[in-house]
């Protein structure tokens, strides 16, 4: 399974949802790779892992046909391994103007590891371009972290279009499930805000 975590808005959980999910995978023994997309790097980082410590990031992977999965792979604990991404990954937006099958090139990777892994979990940046598209059409599921905020819920609403568009013209369709976080129950705005997600 590949799950994409996403949302265009950023501080509501994304890293935090990816590193834990894919810890905790690892834990229960499943092969798990966590995978980048954000040039903030947080998952990496998080990790301790710094593009300075290694040879190729998410960066390389999406830029150079000849890079592989395994060239970019960190082995942070049994069961987890980690593709780390770089600030650099900030410039592939313009490094990838205009070539052919852009939004694709990370699926085309990973289609070549389905069998090495149980799970493949992708931290994306906080906007929708061309990473967040990568990691779009190389996910059967789509999470989508909310913190109870009016600029949460918008942000889920345009996502759902992003979606949507995807599907209409790529016809490759996600799950979307949407995880609801830092709730206060307690107030009435967090249960109106959980009220209108669901």
């Amino acid at each position: 399974r590949t799950i994409a975590v996403i949302n265009q808005k950023g501080g509501c959980g994304k890293t935090t949802v990816s590193v834990n999910l894919a810890a905790a995978l690892a834990e229960l023994e499943k092969r798990v790779l966590l995978v980048d997309m954000d040039p903030q790097s947080h998952s990496s980082l998080s990790l301790d892992i710094t593009s300075r410590e290694v040879d190729h990031t998410t960066y390389d992977l999406l830029r150079d046909p000849r890079v592989m999965v395994e060239d970019t792979v960190c082995f942070y604990m049994d069961h987890l391994d980690v593709i780390p991404a770089s600030p650099v990954l900030g410039a592939i937006e313009q490094e990838l103007a205009g070539r052919d099958a852009r939004e694709t090139r990370l699926a085309s990777k990973l289609v070549r590891v389905e069998e090495t892994y149980d799970y493949v979990i992708i931290d994306s940046p906080p906007n929708v371009g061309i990473l967040t598209f990568n990691a779009l059409m190389a996910a059967g599921e789509v999470i989508i972290p909310v913190d109870p905020s009016y600029y949460s819920l918008q942000g889920v609403g345009k996502l759902r279009e992003t979606v949507e568009l995807l599907e209409n013209e790529t016809k490759h369709s996600v799950k979307v499930s949407i995880l609801v976080n830092n709730i206060e129950k307690r107030t009435n705005f967090s249960r109106d805000i959980v009220m209108e997600l669901e």
